[in-house]
């Protein structure tokens, strides 16, 4: 009796590479080229309306009427641009990161795109790259053009009509604030979109809390990353006599009413009504105790120094919420 052996050759097992880093930007882009794409046609248009505010101002036409409904002239374009940054950071909150996530999950398209070849985290990283990176780049773009259109506006009119340091539209268009304020948009809609999983209340929650953040950092915790100065004057003196005295670049803080100590003291409502002359107002005020006018503010050599104090506190908040999204994403998907 024969006995035949066999010989069985193990065929080998193909491993299927994991998907790199170039092909996950190039699939990061293709997915988001249009609002990419849109958000720099924004830019540009603004650009370009900016560009057209310094030429008028450098000719002299700065003053003259505009064809527009919502401005008469100029300097009014200029003033209305102070909501830019605004409008650009609510647009990366809302519009960038809100939907980056929100989308996936109602979908259910997370459960393709986070296979075995590509993790959860791996996806997010990828997406924060490229489109924190052109967030950032716009953002950039934009606050040098609005520098560059401040300045010369400010060489062309009267000193008392141009734009101080520490005025918004010349403190939160510096390059580097701006960038921060789009890294802070984006990745609070990024947190939302994480957290909520729903596009719509991710995207009216981001642009709110965007809002919210910003009036409360640059109204109120920026009048104080540093003791304000007092500026005192009597009563009797001109009321002019603050801007007389303070550089035009200093930031306003307060001001009110001091007693013969030296302590702030309320306005007496009594003294609200028609003086004949201005001494008659005067001895209301002294009559009930008030000698002097106060004004606290922050010199304009600081403003420098609040803009980087600025700059770390949102950064920190960036950090904060991707770090909380990070998390949120890879939980979700061990679950």
């Amino acid at each position: 009796m024969t006995i035949t052996t066999t010989t069985t050759t193990e065929t080998p097992v193909r491993v299927r590479a994991a998907v790199g880093w170039g092909d996950l930007l190039w699939l990061t882009w293709r997915q988001h080229r249009w609002v990419i794409g849109g958000t720099a046609l924004v830019v540009a248009g603004t650009a370009a309306v900016m560009a057209l505010v310094r030429w008028m101002a450098l000719t002299g036409r700065i003053e003259q009427p505009l064809p527009l409904v919502v401005v008469t002239n100029g300097m009014q374009l200029v003033a209305m641009s102070a909501v830019v940054p605004w409008l650009l950071g609510m647009l990366f909150a809302a519009f960038w990161g809100a939907p980056l996530l929100a989308r996936e999950y109602e979908q259910r398209t997370h459960l393709v795109a986070w296979s075995q070849d590509l993790t959860a985290a791996r996806w997010l990283v990828g997406k924060l790259v490229l489109l924190g990176a052109a967030a950032a780049g716009l953002a950039a773009a934009l606050g040098a053009v609005t520098g560059w259109m401040i300045t010369g506006v400010n060489s062309a009119v009267d000193p008392d009509e141009g734009f101080g340091r520490s005025s918004p539209l010349v403190f939160d268009t510096a390059p580097a604030l701006q960038v921060v304020y789009a890294l802070f948009g984006f990745a609070l809609g990024v947190a939302l979109s994480a957290l909520i999983r729903r596009t719509m209340p991710a995207v009216a929650l981001a642009s709110i809390g965007f809002l919210v953040v910003r009036v409360l950092v640059g109204g109120v915790w920026r009048l104080y990353y540093q003791a304000p100065l007092r500026h005192i004057q009597p009563i009797s003196g001109s009321s002019s006599s603050y801007w007389a005295e303070v550089n035009r670049d200093a930031m306003y803080v307060q001001s009110g009413h001091l007693d013969a100590a030296g302590n702030v003291v309320e306005y007496p409502t009594d003294c609200v009504v028609r003086f004949d002359t201005e001494e008659e107002y005067d001895r209301c005020l002294t009559d009930r105790g008030i000698v002097e006018y106060f004004t606290d503010y922050q010199p304009a050599e600081r403003m420098t120094t609040f803009q980087f104090i600025e700059c770390l506190i949102f950064l920190v908040m960036v950090v904060g919420l991707l770090v909380l999204a990070y998390f949120r994403v890879r939980r979700s998907q061990r679950v």
